[in-house]
């Protein structure tokens, strides 16, 4: 049996109606709303559970091929003022602010550069005051540096999990969840000191 508060379950959808039969008769600690298209009413149902919810950067969802953020300005800047309207939007929905988690959209209508310029930006993402989530697993940004395949990215998954990390990011959402336990356990037993 497990206790209370041992497991955090997150529902990944879009649709109203499922959020409201899985709220009711399940403990949601988190809704990721991959499209940011849930209207105010099923905002502020979700608010009033006291449930978390992610949001995510993206210009469409599924991908559409070769669809990218403008050149005119820094992709930082995308995303700054995606982070204000989005959040302003769900604290008037009623969510505090360390509810509502941040996904700046790895992949989503980005190009390979301004993958890799929001991966090396997290610091500056995370200042923005919201906890954060990067999706950045196996991606095809990761081609521009390594020849792999997609399944067979998990080596380069975790060197930018580990720099992630060190850039003060909350949640890295990976395909391999065992060898990332394996890598950050003998990170933190490396990094103890002896006293």
């Amino acid at each position: 049996e497990m206790k209370a508060g041992k497991v955090q379950v997150s529902l990944d959808t879009f649709n109203s109606d499922i959020i409201r039969r899985m709220l009711e008769y399940y403990p949601i600690s988190w809704i990721n709303d991959v499209k940011g298209a849930l209207d105010e009413k099923i905002l502020v149902e979700i608010a009033k559970r006291d449930c978390k919810i992610v949001v995510m950067h993206s210009l469409s969802v599924p991908v559409q091929k070769g669809r990218y953020l403008s050149d005119d300005k820094p992709v930082e800047d995308y995303i700054d003022e995606w982070v204000k309207h989005t959040t302003n939007r769900l604290k008037k929905c009623g969510f505090k602010q360390d509810s509502i988690i941040i996904d700046p959209g790895i992949g989503f209508g980005k190009s390979t550069y301004q993958n890799l310029v929001l991966i090396r930006q997290a610091k500056r993402i995370k200042s923005l005051g919201y906890p954060v989530l990067f999706g950045h697993s196996r991606k095809s940004y990761i081609s521009a540096f390594s020849k792999t395949l997609a399944p067979e990215r998990d080596l380069e998954t975790i060197a930018i999990s580990d720099c992630l990390y060190e850039s003060g990011i909350d949640y890295l959402r990976v395909h391999n969840v065992k060898d990332h336990q394996r890598f950050f356990v003998t990170k933190q037993l490396m990094e103890r000191r002896a006293y």
